[in-house]
């Protein structure tokens, strides 16, 4: 097994950091949307609160809002959220497309994880008692933390060199692995679950914890996201994942040539959404909190898919969010939830 390495250098990018405060409206500025008229913007109902989880959450460093009316917050408005050297160039993009991930050693600010983790600690505290805490799905469709960090120009600036100008936010996962609990991921591969077709930007996974292989590091097998679609088999690994890549479909010595997530929190990985990988289960006293932010090109087929909402339980339909360029389908895509 390879510890997690970076491609390419780690120099500086851009003359500007990014920021988070602006509201969501004000941040629309920001994008480049052609003559697309953006529909109202969503207003979400009420959520209900609901009595803590029986896991013990992390304490804040500093003292949150409500949380009734965190997920209708902004961030803090002096909150710089890109780290100056974070960038993604021609060095990083050779790397990822070789190998079918990159890992940063920057990426977001001290301030940024410090804000982040509390948000995510309140989300937490509401979370319905039959949603798993790795399994909050569509988070920027229910506050706009989430949102703001996915439309970061510098995010964005990565993906248009993978995927072109025109740009979908269709999906983020917030995946959090509670100390000595979590379950075991097989082998597999993300985009053959999906209904979604088209040219997808790298899954970008970032740390909001120092992660290790005790606290359930993703792994990878570098180049092996160029191999087509693999053949699975039913899995009896975990509840709700019910299928693995056959083992006889892997490389014999799977277990060395595969790449751990062994990043600080702060820092950001990125991965083809055909590259197999896997994850252990947390059996550290420490949490494990990852948020994955999904992209594809606008001329994308997205089918239908339904998610749970985190705090109440209650399904809800995936929307796509074009988040730059044109809306090349005449869809109607909105440009913010």
């Amino acid at each position: 097994m390879k510890q997690a390495q970076k491609g390419g250098g780690g120099s500086d990018g851009g003359k500007e950091a990014d920021h988070f405060g602006a509201s969501p409206r004000a941040r629309l500025s920001s994008l480049t949307v052609g003559n697309i008229a953006c529909a109202p913007p969503f207003v979400a109902p009420s959520l209900r609160r609901f009595p803590p989880r029986a896991f013990e959450l992390i304490a804040l460093d500093e003292v949150m809002p409500d949380a009734e009316n965190l997920n209708s917050m902004s961030t803090h408005q002096s909150t710089r959220m890109i780290d100056d050297r974070f960038h993604y160039g021609a060095p990083e993009h050779a790397f990822y497309e070789t190998n079918g991930y990159h890992l940063f050693d920057h990426f977001l600010t001290d301030d940024a994880v410090a804000e982040c983790r509390g948000r995510i600690d309140a989300m937490l505290n509401r979370l319905h008692p039959e949603v798993p805490p790795d399994e909050m799905i569509g988070t920027h469709q229910q506050g706009p933390w989430v949102f703001e960090l996915a439309t970061q120009q510098k995010v964005l600036d990565m993906i248009e060199r993978q995927i072109g100008p025109d740009i979908v936010l269709w999906a983020t996962h917030l995946l959090c692995k509670p100390p000595r609990t979590g379950q075991l991921i097989p082998w597999h591969q993300d985009a053959p679950y999906w209904n979604v077709k088209g040219r997808f930007g790298a899954s970008a996974w970032i740390a909001f914890d120092d992660i290790d292989e005790d606290n359930g590091a993703m792994s990878v097998v570098p180049q092996w996201h160029r191999r087509g679609t693999l053949p699975i088999q039913d899995s009896q690994f975990v509840k709700g994942f019910t299928q693995e890549i056959v083992p006889s479909a892997l490389p014999e010595d799977v277990g060395d040539r595969r790449v751990a997530y062994i990043i600080n929190a702060g820092r950001m990985a990125i991965h083809d959404v055909m590259i197999p990988h896997n994850s252990p289960p947390n059996v550290s006293d420490r949490w494990r909190r990852v948020l994955v932010l999904r992209y594809i090109a606008a001329d994308a087929e997205i089918g239908p898919k339904t998610y749970t909402n985190y705090t109440t339980g209650e399904p809800f339909e995936r929307e796509p969010f074009l988040v730059r360029g044109r809306d090349v389908k005449n869809l109607g895509l909105r440009c913010h939830p």
